[in-house]
């Protein structure tokens, strides 16, 4: 009887702090301007929650309703590093593990600034060119209209082809290696997501994953919400772009590379001019880059 009593008691005591309790699904933050991010999330499997807890950098700031499926952090500081999480809570008074993820709010737009290596545009091969650049040695600037990086990679398209699985290499390998551990560390059968012609990744995944591996590199000024308008040349040397961000409240003067000895003639060639800087640092990261290059940039 007394051991009845026992294993109740050492059950009751389980359930209070929620050990296995389903858990917010899905849950992704986004920076929305210099002093705004949104998480978001699904609602756990299995069970209704009665209410959500909402944290900033581990404090509790707000509790909402159990049909939301979002929170707006705001008020917050310009291109600084923030932890944001979300709990659910039960009607009984249990409450699932804490969600967290790490995202930044926008960086503000400087009025001028200068860069060895202007990159307009976080696609994949943006992405890459930035993280390969700023792993020589060489600061860059990378430019984003939106709020998420990688193109296409993250905005749907959730399957990547691999022909040869054994030539993959370079930043894609880097990349396939943080999808599978994001999802055998979420104890999924990650047999599901990487399989023989291809690597397969919810869009919202691989958006955060291809942000930390951009908020990693020290050497890589990331800039959301921006747009260039403007391509300034002097002669036949493009100088700098006038960049302006999506709600117009900012306009950027030019920000400037150290690049472009020649006049493009196509879209290609002002993309690969823009970024070939002349200065000493990017020379020596030129030379570093020439047998490395086919390794890393490979998306």
């Amino acid at each position: 009887m007394h051991r009845g009593w026992l294993w109740l008691g050492l059950w009751i005591a389980i359930t209070s702090v929620g050990v296995g309790q389903a858990v917010p699904r899905s849950v992704e933050a986004i920076p929305r301007s210099v002093e705004r991010i949104t998480l978001y999330w699904l609602p756990p499997r299995g069970e209704t929650p009665s209410a959500y807890r909402v944290l900033l950098d581990g404090v509790q700031v707000a509790e909402v309703d159990g049909a939301a499926k979002s929170y707006d952090f705001t008020g917050l500081t310009a291109g600084r590093e923030y932890r944001l999480a979300v709990q659910a809570v039960y009607p009984d008074g249990r409450a699932s593990e804490v969600v967290e993820r790490v995202d930044r709010t926008y960086r503000a737009l400087p009025a001028q600034a200068r860069y060895p290596i202007l990159i307009v545009g976080g696609t994949a091969s943006g992405v890459g060119a930035a993280i390969t650049a700023a792993r020589l040695g060489v600061k860059v600037a990378l430019m984003e209209p939106t709020n998420r990086l990688g193109g296409m990679i993250t905005n749907g398209v959730a399957v990547t082809d691999v022909r040869q699985r054994d030539r993959i290499n370079g930043l894609y390998e880097e990349f396939r290696q943080r999808v599978e551990a994001y999802y055998r560390a979420r104890g999924d059968d990650t047999s599901l997501y990487f399989y023989r012609n291809g690597l397969n990744f919810e869009p919202w995944v691989a958006n955060m994953l291809m942000k930390q591996m951009v908020y990693a590199e020290p050497n890589i000024d990331l800039y959301f919400g921006v747009r260039p308008t403007r391509v300034l040349k002097k002669g036949n040397r493009i100088t700098g772009v006038e960049f302006v961000t999506l709600d117009g409240a900012r306009r950027g003067r030019p920000t400037e590379s150290d690049a472009s000895r020649a006049a493009p003639k196509s879209r290609t060639q002002a993309s690969s001019t823009m970024t070939a800087s002349t200065t000493d640092s990017c020379r020596a990261a030129q030379a570093k880059a020439t047998d490395a290059s086919l390794a890393t940039l490979s998306w």
